[in-house]
């Protein structure tokens, strides 16, 4: 069940980074890359956790105004991520 809530928080900041490259929703961006970017820390030994803090870095910069074309690509990271996790 934790699982499946981690991985719908997942699916939703996936779904705001998309939205913040768009001018969309910066508070809620701050609020969703702090999250994403401690559960990297806390869970923090392996890849997956190491992408985690790089896509809440990115959730961040986002956040205050600043996209980069590899945003994108944790877009997806996020999305995937938080989808795969409701197929167990």
């Amino acid at each position: 069940m934790i699982i499946q809530l981690l991985g719908l928080l997942d699916v939703f900041a996936g779904l705001w980074l998309g939205l913040l490259t768009l001018g969309v929703g910066s508070t809620v961006g701050f609020v969703l890359g702090v999250y994403v970017l401690v559960k990297g820390v806390i869970f923090i030994s392996d890849v997956v956790s190491f992408m985690d803090i790089l896509a809440g870095i990115t959730l961040l910069l986002a956040a205050s105004g600043h996209t980069f074309s590899f945003t994108w690509i944790f877009v997806v990271w996020l999305l995937q991520k938080g989808f795969f996790s409701f197929i167990r």
